[in-house]
C-alpha cells in the first residue's frame, strides 16, 4: 500500500455498511498480500483505517534495516513448513542470527520511539498543569472540570503526565521512558524534588540501568523501584543488616515494608537472643505477619493484659452460680500455686 493521493470509499463486497474515508491511490479494501486485514473490518473508524495503514505499508522503514526486515519475512516463509526440514541444525543456526539481530533492533526502535513518545506526553502534562493552576486560582475543581471536558477515562493517565511535568528538567530525560521516569519519581525526596535537576542528580549518585537494545517490562521496573524504596526505608533506620536479595522477595510476594515491620526489625537489632536478619525472613514466610518480638515491656504488657482477663472471668463467675458448679478447682489450685511462685519471684528481685 502505497502514500495516499486521493479520496475513495471503501465498498464492502459483503454488504457491510460503506463508509467514506480517505485511502491511498492503488489501495484497495480487498487484501493485496497475505499479511493485509480486509479494511471492510475497519471500515468504520477512519482514525483506525489511517493507523494501520503505515503498519500494513512498512517494509523495514521504521526499523530502520529493509533488508534485514526482508531476510526475516523470507525466513519465517521458508520455514513456515517445518516438515520438510531434515537437518535441523543449520536452520536453528540462521533463525539464532537473525532473530539475535532483529531482537536487538526492535529494541532499540521501541525504546526510542517510547522516549519521543514520553517527551509529548511530558509536555501534555505541562498544558494541563497550566489549566489546572488557573482552574485553581478561580477555585474550579480540577476532577470535575476535566470529566466535564476530557474523557474521564483518561484522568488517571494525565495525573501522570502532570506529576513528571511537574519535576523541574525532567523533559532531558525523556528517553528513558514515561514508566522509568514514574519509578524514578517516586523514589525522589520532597527535598530533592526541588532541585534544579532532580533527575540528573539522582542518576549522578545512583545511576540507571537502562538499555535501549534490551526489551523494557514495565512490570520489572515497578518492581526494581519498590525494592530500592524498601532499602531506603532500611537506610533510614539504620538497619543494614538486611541484604537486598531478602527485600526482593519481600516485594516479588507482593509486599513492602510497613511500618510495624520496620519497629519489629529495630526491635530484633536490640534483643540478644534475635536475628534481624532472620526475623526479616519471618516476615517474608508469613505473607508480612509474623509474629511480634516478645521483648520484656511486651511480655510485661501481655502479662497485664492476661490478667485483666482473668480478673473479669473471677467477677463473671461471683455472680453466676451455674458457672460456679461448673469451676475446675483443679486449674484454679494449679493457678493459685503458679501466682505464688511468681509474687516469690517478683520478691526476690
Amino acid at each position: 500500500m502505497k502514500e495516499h493521493t486521493h479520496t475513495e470509499t471503501i465498498v464492502d463486497n459483503e454488504n457491510v455498511e460503506a463508509a467514506s474515508i480517505e485511502l491511498p491511490e492503488n489501495v484497495t479494501p480487498e487484501p493485496q498480500e497475505e499479511e493485509h486485514m480486509h479494511l471492510k473490518h475497519i471500515a468504520d473508524s477512519s482514525s483506525l483505517v489511517r493507523a494501520y495503514l503505515p503498519v500494513s505499508d512498512d517494509q523495514g522503514q521504521l526499523l530502520g534495516d529493509i533488508e534485514l526486515e526482508r531476510q526475516v519475512k523470507e525466513f519465517c516463509d521458508r520455514y513456515r513448513d517445518l516438515s520438510s526440514v531434515n537437518e535441523p541444525d543449520p536452520v536453528i543456526r540462521e533463525a539464532k542470527v537473525l532473530v539475535t539481530r532483529y531482537t536487538l533492533r526492535v529494541n532499540f526502535v521501541e525504546n526510542s520511539l517510547r522516549g519521543t513518545i514520553t517527551k509529548y506526553r511530558i509536555r501534555e502534562g505541562m498544558l494541563f498543569n497550566i489549566m489546572k493552576e488557573l482552574l485553581d486560582q478561580k477555585d474550579i475543581k480540577w476532577m470535575a472540570w476535566f470529566k466535564r471536558n476530557f474523557n474521564q477515562r483518561e484522568f488517571r493517565s494525565v495525573s501522570d503526565y502532570m506529576k513528571l511535568a511537574r519535576i523541574k528538567n525532567i523533559i532531558r530525560y525523556a528517553v528513558f521512558g514515561k514508566e522509568r521516569l514514574i519509578q524514578l519519581e517516586r523514589q525522589l525526596s520532597d527535598e530533592q524534588k526541588e532541585q534544579e535537576d532532580p533527575i540528573g542528580a539522582f542518576l549522578e549518585e545512583n545511576g540507571i540501568d537502562f538499555n535501549p537494545e534490551q526489551e523494557t517490562d514495565d512490570r520489572e521496573l515497578r518492581i526494581e523501584a519498590d525494592i530500592a524504596i524498601n532499602m531506603r526505608k532500611l537506610r533510614k533506620e539504620e538497619i543494614t543488616e538486611i541484604p537486598r536479595e531478602l527485600v526482593e522477595a519481600l516485594v516479588r510476594n507482593g509486599r513492602d515494608l510497613e511500618k510495624s515491620h520496620i519497629e519489629e526489625l529495630k526491635r530484633a537489632q536490640q534483643v540478644p537472643d534475635k536475628d534481624v536478619v532472620e526475623y526479616m525472613r519471618s516476615i517474608i514466610d508469613s505473607n508480612g505477619n509474623p509474629e511480634p518480638i516478645m521483648t520484656p515491656d511486651r511480655k510485661a504488657e501481655g502479662f497485664k493484659k492476661t490478667a485483666d482477663r482473668f480478673l473479669k472471668a473471677i467477677e463473671n463467675a461471683l455472680g453466676d452460680n451455674d458457672y460456679v458448679l461448673q469451676f475446675d478447682l483443679g486449674a484454679y489450685n494449679t493457678l493459685k500455686q503458679k501466682v505464688l511462685d511468681l509474687e516469690r519471684l517478683i520478691s526476690a528481685n
